[in-house]
């Protein structure tokens, strides 16, 4: 664990998505992710950081396969896409 700030932000991301699925925050969930996902983009060798590497894609892909929410109300767990 050598990206303590990275880990450190990824438990963030974790604290995040949970407190959205309790409906504590109304925040946007492709906001949440796209935040990570934009911040650490690029950031990692998969040969040298396999498991940041990993972590990272796995936020981009699933931000990507999220329905678009232009015009919407922000997307929570609540509401049922991934139940």
């Amino acid at each position: 664990m050598h990206n303590l700030a990275f880990w450190n932000n990824a438990v963030e991301l974790i604290d995040s998505l949970a407190s959205i699925d309790a409906g504590q925050r109304d925040v946007c969930l492709d906001d949440v992710l796209n935040t990570f996902t934009e911040t650490y983009r690029g950031c990692f060798d998969p040969s040298e950081h396999f498991e940041e590497y990993v972590l990272v894609t796995l936020v981009d892909r699933f931000s990507r396969a999220l329905p678009d929410p232009s015009g919407t109300a922000p997307l929570k767990f609540s509401d049922g896409i991934f139940r």
